[in-house]
């Protein structure tokens, strides 16, 4: 899978995640996009596309983690101790699911009182 589509996936935040992984050397910018770094993980790999534009063509590269190793990936950068892991979106969704979360238990302990009454 692309990094892009991990960062998706996991609802990471994007200058966090590839700040992260240029830091630990995982992943390189070029200029042509992205290639594996000197750190890289085991099943990474650079992914060579090309696109025409203005009548040329042009190289595009990405980096792409082996499906095995994304487990590993997302603990790493999960206990990096970076703030601002996720993006905004995942942080709503997380509190959206909390408060859902609480709604119910609220209902629950309503019943349970009323059974007391």
């Amino acid at each position: 899978m692309k990094l892009y589509g991990i960062k998706t996936k996991y609802a990471f935040n994007q200058k966090t995640f590839y700040s992260w992984l240029r830091d630990n050397q995982m992943i390189e910018k070029s200029e042509t996009g992205y290639v594996v770094g000197p750190q890289k993980m085991d099943g990474m790999h650079t992914i060579v596309s090309e696109r025409v534009q203005d009548g040329k063509v042009i190289s595009i590269t990405q980096v792409a983690l082996e499906e095995n190793q994304i487990p590993q990936l997302v603990k790493m950068y999960e206990n990096s101790g970076l703030p601002n892991l996720y993006s905004e979106r995942q942080k709503v969704e997380e509190l959206d699911r909390k408060i859902f979360e609480l709604s119910e238990k609220v209902s629950e302990l309503e019943i349970e009182l009323q059974q007391i009454k």
